[in-house]
């Protein structure tokens, strides 16, 4: 195969001791570069950038052009036999050496594995800042995916998990569309963005969002509506498409094909509703031996936050806008509570001063009502950022949360303390009402109420069996004549 473009007509470039590898779209560095830049005051012509004639103009190779993408980041593409894009500085001679080695490299593969690419196939190029290794991937615009000339796998791409090559595929995609946002600036006529196809996967989205509270989209009604608005104007008000439209529409559908390969769509098993799990559990959750006699102490309440939590991160997928519903409901819960313990205290305060009080009843509530009061303010602290996080910070958050074995029974027990210790505070401080009765009949009628509830739970207590012991001897009963009866059919 012929060379893609000629830097020089007369310099070799100097061969690279480094390796061409696979990387994705998703694994660009632009975002966590560590290069930094220090401004500083610069001299301004007469004239200058108008009637001024540039004296020191900034030469690329042949067939190579800048473009911006819309965020900022400055590009280049070059319009060959084989189209090729990298971010590296082409104004500098070494750098240009290095792209034309690399694309060399390229092109020599492909003689030798005979291998003819499609003219709607693009190379992309990343020199490595730490080595003279270069990074790489192809992408093909006519079937939407990203591609290598060599064998490869998921794990070393870091890509996610799949269960069928049809599964793969949306995957590659989600890869191609990233790429078309970081690049979207060259070739535009010759791409196919599939606008009218983006408006109807967001009209679904919105009535299914409306119509469903366990909607597997990512997005809830309201934003699909905002969507919706985006995309009807780039269809209706733009006459030519350019970067910043292909930017756009490019960022949606990876947000689609990213949402469809997480719950699996068009494969034997897909997650058709948001709490539905799918996906095998290496380890079941067990309970702590601590855990019950816990949650029987916290009132059980650690039990409707650990549901909860399971339905917000089943198969570890979280939704943006359920957590952020999910976290205004505690940070409201907390407030309460937290406002609800403080009075308590201050009562609890000034029933040390007053006749026949218990001090140490008194003091007992004030101290539990601080435990609550304590945990409230650090759970506030602990998520006051959560509910601006991105979803794979949240999926990050939870993971951290929950344990391999006992799953979110321990953050269950945080978050249920604040109004756990309120209502152990009330009991305590309820107590105090024994007292006071004590202190005006000398003892005799809070004796008999201590006996009276005494008496209630143990009849409560034998209620439970006798109801326990009658269930389980129907149940005998039952298979025992369920047995009979089939003996008497196997003897008949």
């Amino acid at each position: 195969m012929s060379s893609m473009y000629s830097l020089s007509q007369t310099v070799m470039p100097v061969p690279c001791k480094g390796s061409l590898q696979a990387k994705v779209a998703t694994a660009n560095l632009r975002y966590d570069r560590v290069k930094r830049i220090t401004p500083s005051n610069q001299d301004i012509p007469a004239g200058f950038c108008s009637y001024s004639v540039e004296q020191q103009p900034r030469y690329l190779p042949a067939g190579w052009s800048p473009h911006i993408q819309p965020e900022g980041q400055r590009y280049f593409a070059c319009d060959s036999a084989l189209h090729v894009v990298t971010e590296a500085n082409l104004y500098l001679p070494e750098i240009q050496d290095r792209i034309e080695y690399w694309t060399r490299e390229v092109n020599t593969r492909l003689a030798e594995r005979k291998i003819g690419l499609p003219e709607s196939a693009e190379l992309f190029l990343e020199l490595d800042e730490y080595s003279d290794s270069c990074f790489y991937y192809l992408v093909d615009h006519a079937f939407r995916v990203i591609f290598w000339l060599e064998p490869t796998t998921t794990t070393m791409l870091y890509l996610m998990p799949s269960v069928s090559l049809s599964h793969l595929r949306l995957a590659l995609e989600e890869q191609y569309w990233s790429h078309l946002e970081f690049y979207p600036s060259h070739r535009i006529e010759r791409l196919s963005l599939r606008l009218p196809e983006l408006i109807n996967v967001f009209l679904h989205a919105q009535v299914d969002t409306m119509t469903s509270n366990v909607s597997t989209f990512p997005y809830n009604a309201a934003d699909c509506e905002k969507f919706l608005g985006i995309l009807k104007t780039i269809q209706d008000e733009k006459t030519v498409i350019d970067g910043y439209s292909v930017c756009t529409l490019a960022r949606l559908w990876i947000m689609v094909l990213h949402n469809q390969h997480q719950t699996h769509h068009g494969e034997e098993v897909a997650r058709l509703s948001r709490d539905q799990q799918i996906l095998e559990s290496s380890t079941p959750t067990r309970r702590r031996w601590l855990y019950a006699p816990l949650r029987h102490l916290l009132f059980k309440i650690p039990a409707y936050y650990e549901d909860r939590l399971e339905d917000l991160f089943t198969d570890r997928i979280v939704y943006i806008h359920q957590w952020r519903d999910f976290m205004g409901e505690c940070r409201e819960e907390w407030k309460q509570y937290g406002s609800w313990t403080l009075a308590l205290l201050l009562f609890n305060a000034l029933l040390l001063i007053a006749p026949g009080t218990s001090t140490l009843v008194a003091v007992a509530s004030m101290f539990v009502c601080n435990l609550a009061i304590v945990s409230a303010a650090a759970l506030f602290v602990k998520h006051q950022r959560l509910t601006t996080y991105i979803a794979s910070d949240l999926a990050t958050h939870l993971k951290d949360e929950q344990h391999d074995v006992t799953g979110f029974q321990s953050y269950a027990i945080q978050l249920s303390l604040p109004k756990a210790l309120f209502i152990w505070a009330i009991v305590i401080s309820s107590t105090q009402a024994l007292f006071w009765l004590q202190s005006a009949t000398n003892g005799f009628v809070p004796a008999a109420l201590v006996a009276a509830a005494a008496a209630f739970c143990v009849l409560c207590r034998a209620c439970t069996l006798v109801r326990s012991c009658v269930a389980s001897l129907t149940s005998i009963c039952s298979r025992r004549g369920e047995e009979r009866k089939d003996i008497f059919l196997t003897l008949a």
